[in-house]
């Protein structure tokens, strides 16, 4: 006997698989060994990112040497997934166990504030850039080209970055403290 009133209901459809929530996109870094070449490559009409920034080093029973820099970036606008940077470092900082072990170490903080100071000054006032305080996320593993500023030099005496007073001495001073 066939009666249809017995008849199973229409299967319901399975959902279709949501597609990947995470996509993998390619990043080049472009650095350049010099802030002024960094400042004419980049885009005036778009914000550049820039900070002082620690970069942790590698810790060894306790003690730690972490490098103080001066980053500062642009996202190209080409849709080309670059970076262009230029990384200034401006003092070494060693650490036991999280603590300053430098003796010098508050001179050095204050290097780093000193070079900050010229960058930025450098980036807002005189290029005329859009400064904002922040950075891109880099891979751990990437190993980055370390520039230079023509416009600095490190006076030994007062253990800060000043501006150079002619472009001789800005040739023979690098951008790099003790």
């Amino acid at each position: 006997m066939n009666d249809s009133s017995q008849q199973l209901p229409e299967p319901v459809p399975e959902p279709e698989a949501a597609p990947a929530a995470k996509a993998i996109i390619a990043v080049t870094f472009i650095g350049f060994a010099t802030l002024e070449g960094w400042a004419d490559a980049v885009d005036p009409a778009r914000p550049v990112l820039a900070l002082p920034l620690v970069e942790p080093g590698p810790n060894t029973g306790g003690m730690q040497t972490d490098e103080l820099l001066v980053v500062c970036q642009q996202v190209s606008s080409a849709g080309d997934n670059a970076v262009l940077y230029c990384h200034l470092r401006a003092a070494s900082l060693t650490r036991c166990h999280g603590e300053p072990f430098d003796p010098d170490w508050q001179e050095r903080k204050a290097a780093w504030k000193s070079l900050w100071t010229l960058v930025h000054a450098y980036l807002a006032q005189e290029r005329g850039f859009l400064v904002q305080q922040a950075t891109v996320a880099c891979p751990r593993n990437l190993l980055f080209l370390r520039g230079r500023a023509g416009f600095v030099r490190f006076d030994n005496d007062a253990k800060r970055y000043r501006r150079s007073s002619s472009n001789s001495d800005a040739q023979e001073t690098r951008t790099e403290a003790a």
